[in-house]
């Protein structure tokens, strides 16, 4: 089990060194996903009655990387998804801005998490 902070670098060569047992979590508003967010993101609004449910339907034994630019949301999330047995989690350090700053990946497509 390991839930650790992580840089916007390290996730970035994270998602480039990884297969698709590597998800990445968007825990900003639906509007601010909607503007753009980090390539192959999925939404998880951490302010939505329906986050919980939205975590809840993830599967657990794979790795995650979650981001958001609220570092209470990121805290509180990582304690709900140790609560929920998820496995892997990290935290991306820098949140979108980071990541977009350094011109990585980003998309204004809506993926929202089933």
């Amino acid at each position: 089990m390991q839930f650790a902070e992580i840089s916007v670098g390290e996730a970035h060569n994270l998602v480039k060194s990884s297969d698709s047992s590597l998800k990445i979590l968007d825990l900003r508003s639906a509007e601010e996903y909607g503007i753009s967010h980090v390539d192959t993101a999925i939404n998880v609004d951490f302010y939505d009655s329906s986050f919980i449910d939205g975590l809840n339907s993830l599967e657990k034994s794979i790795s995650y990387i979650i981001y958001t630019d609220n570092k209470y949301s990121s805290d509180m999330t990582l304690e709900v998804m140790i609560a929920l047995g998820f496995r892997n989690t990290y935290y991306m350090s820098g949140g979108f801005l980071g990541w977009k700053s350094r011109k990585y990946p980003i998309t204004r497509s809506i993926r929202k998490a089933s």
